[in-house]
């Protein structure tokens, strides 16, 4: 990764790294270099991987591109990553919850809102009405109803 300028091959190096854990002290040095890089692709991947191998220190940098990322969709998958970085830090439950709680009701996207959501149904286990398949993520529901509902349990969650 250090020899080549390939944004395509860095990206690809790094998902695929960051995928094994393969030596993910070796690998995380590179996402954060990589991470705020003009390639969408590259800060995509980045992000993904920063959810799978990412530190608990890295949560703000998650929460970083959620509020200055330039793509709408590299935003939801910030959000996403987090949900990912909680299945392996367990304890960053409710500083996850209290972003999602103050930035959801400012999302528009309605992909995003699902994310969102599903971030949000994961760490409560409570339903706001989405499913996750290999397919993606899919609700019945409006994503207006998905965000009025998620944002309703976030807010009895720290009453």
């Amino acid at each position: 990764l250090s020899k080549s300028d390939d944004k395509e091959l860095i990206a690809e190096a790094i998902m695929i790294l960051g995928g094994h854990n393969y030596h993910a002290e070796k690998v995380l040095p590179y996402v954060h270099r990589y991470i705020n890089d003009e390639n969408a692709d590259l800060r995509y991947r980045c992000i993904i991987c920063l959810g799978w191998i990412g530190e608990k220190e890295d949560l703000s940098i998650l929460k970083k591109c959620v509020l200055t990322e330039r793509s709408a969709e590299n935003k939801g998958y910030a959000v996403s990553a987090m949900r990912q970085m909680w299945f392996r830090h367990i304890d960053l439950k409710d500083d996850i919850l209290k972003f999602c709680l103050e930035n959801l009701a400012n999302e528009n996207e309605g992909l995003n809102i699902l994310i969102y959501g599903l971030c949000i149904q994961t760490l409560l286990k409570k339903n706001v009405g989405i499913t996750e398949s290999e397919k993606g993520i899919t609700s019945k529901r409006l994503p207006a109803e998905i965000k009025e509902k998620a944002l309703k349990l976030l807010a009895d969650y720290f009453m």
